[in-house]
């Protein structure tokens, strides 16, 4: 189906972030995100698959991620896929698919040493 890449903006240093997609369980499409920095290769998001969801969470780790202009350098590529079958016979796929993605800071509990 097709792969867009996403720019984030308003991005804080040293803050970690989850980006969700969610979509409806009546489109039969694989989803996978991929987070992009600068001039990197997209890397591998590894983290588990949740039903009609698909999440990365990433940190943001010091200042230089923004370009000289003040805007970030980082993206999520998101990839959809066709999955299933289709329902009526002799028809085609999706040409477009339907979803939501967010971008929204988590906080985490810091583990203490023991």
């Amino acid at each position: 189906m097709g792969s867009c890449f996403y720019q984030l903006q308003g991005l804080k240093p040293n803050t970690w972030y989850e980006v969700k997609i969610s979509y409806p369980a009546s489109i039969p499409a694989s989803f996978s995100l991929h987070l992009k920095r600068g001039d990197s290769d997209p890397g591998l998001n590894r983290q588990r698959k949740l039903l009609n969801t698909e999440k990365l969470i990433f940190k943001t780790e010091r200042e230089d991620f923004l370009s000289n202009q003040g805007e970030s350098e980082t993206y999520v590529l998101v990839t959809v896929e066709p999955a299933g079958v289709v329902a009526i016979p002799q028809r085609r796929e999706r040409q477009y698919v339907i979803f939501n993605i967010e971008i929204v800071p988590t906080y985490a509990k810091k583990k203490r040493e023991t």
